[in-house]
């Protein structure tokens, strides 16, 4: 019996995220050439958190101010960044599939500040 926390209401998913890898390479002269490149969009729920909230399936992070909740997609992991439609960019910390059922990730991320976008 599930407890239903696998699904979400497709009207709570209203922020449009990009997630970008990164990328290395090596460049005619011997260098290397480090970019970021769009891996995958998706629709999002993103929700603020204070310190107390931050506990969750009994671990605590510290550093994420938000939690966002997409779809379950394969490939997603920490090495990534995220970018909302407004440019914001969020730094990865935890990406949990939401009782290992692959139909929710739960992401604890930290806003980067304005700025510091890079």
């Amino acid at each position: 019996m599930s407890s239903g926390i696998e699904f979400i209401n497709p009207g709570e998913l209203r922020r449009r995220l990009t997630f970008q890898a990164f990328s290395r390479s090596q460049d005619e002269t011997g260098g290397y050439q480090e970019t970021w490149y769009d891996y995958l969009y998706a629709w999002a729920k993103l929700e603020p958190k204070t310190g107390k909230e931050t506990v969750e399936a009994d671990q605590i992070y510290p550093d994420t101010d938000t939690q966002i909740t997409i779809r379950w997609r394969p490939g997603l992991d920490e090495s990534m960044r995220i970018i909302d439609e407004y440019g914001v960019q969020y730094d990865i910390y935890s990406i949990s599939d939401v009782e290992l059922r692959h139909r929710l990730f739960t992401i604890q991320a930290k806003r980067r500040p304005a700025g510091r976008n890079a």
